[in-house]
């Protein structure tokens, strides 16, 4: 182990050292406006499969032709593959959170899900319901506000809302993060 000695580098230098190792970009301003937008360290898995071995020890080289479009492809290709798969599980998430809930509710009552008694690791129980629990009290959803405005015990939602909850602030925040950046180039 060793103390991390790297300085930060400006997006401007980033591109530099991208063009020092060989790799090629024909538009530095784009390339400049996509760092910026999506990080040099979030793009490096997409140009790994361009370097080859360093000359300099601990220095990276792209092969030769490498472009920055190359990656950028690759990059665009993974997002909309992440958001394919997400899309195809959804429906599977939320048919395993509906049938859950009923389950549960139906057997155990609305809030049966909050009996510890019922699950046998009771220390991922117990940081679930905290999860949970913080959560709730963070969400600006509809049902959330309606619960909370409207009853004071328990301090959960029933089942049939508490499987449903983060499911639309995930999917809203990941389409958020993937469809709000621009990457044109």
């Amino acid at each position: 182990m060793r103390k991390f000695e790297k300085p930060a580098t400006s997006i401007p230098d980033q591109v530099a050292l991208l063009k020092r190792r060989g790799l090629v970009v024909r538009d530095v301003a784009g390339a400049e406006r996509c760092l910026t937008l999506i990080s040099c360290y979030r793009l490096r898995p997409c140009w790994l499969p361009f370097e080859i071995p360093a000359q300099h020890d601990g220095d990276h080289a792209f092969r030769e032709g490498a472009t920055f479009e190359d990656v950028l492809t690759r990059y665009k290709f993974d997002q909309h593959l992440r958001q394919l798969v997400l899309d195809g599980i959804e429906p599977v998430e939320v048919a395993l959170r509906a049938q859950w809930a009923h389950y549960m509710a139906m057997t155990y009552g609305p809030h049966g899900y909050l009996n510890r008694r019922l699950y046998h690791d009771t220390t991922r129980y117990g940081t679930a319901v905290n999860k949970l629990t913080e959560q709730f009290k963070r969400s600006k959803d509809k049902f959330a506000e309606h619960y909370r405005e409207t009853y004071t015990s328990p301090g959960l939602p029933p089942a049939w809302i508490a499987a449903q909850g983060n499911l639309s602030n995930w999917r809203k925040r990941f389409r958020e993060l993937s469809n709000g950046v621009s990457i044109t180039h």
